[in-house]
């Protein structure tokens, strides 16, 4: 995850066993530097890594993608008798209108 927190910032993580060991004795008697890390994770989290920032992200991916019913069903509404009822365009725009509200 290096690409997504600040290392002793947002996260603490650990080689092995003994720098485990070491950071959690670390952190049990730095009391404030251990909650700074969490807090600034937590908010870093929500402001930049929740549900609803993948869904975008999908969404945009999603919304350039040429899909033909015969090869996938994937954002495509069938009905019992397998017609199309609900197009993929149509598809798009009801998940981003969830997603605004």
């Amino acid at each position: 995850m290096p690409e997504m927190f600040e290392e002793s910032k947002h996260l603490v993580s650990w080689r092995d066993k003994e720098n485990l060991l070491e950071k959690i004795r670390y952190y049990l008697e730095n009391k404030e530097e251990r909650e700074e890390v969490a807090l600034q994770g937590m908010d870093f989290a929500l402001e930049h890594h929740t549900y609803l920032h993948r869904a975008k992200e999908v969404l945009k991916k999603v919304k350039n993608v040429k899909m033909h019913p015969a090869d996938f069903k994937f954002g495509v509404m069938y009905d019992k008798d397998g017609e199309i009822t609900l197009s993929a365009d149509e598809y798009y725009e009801a998940v981003s209108q969830m997603i605004r509200e």
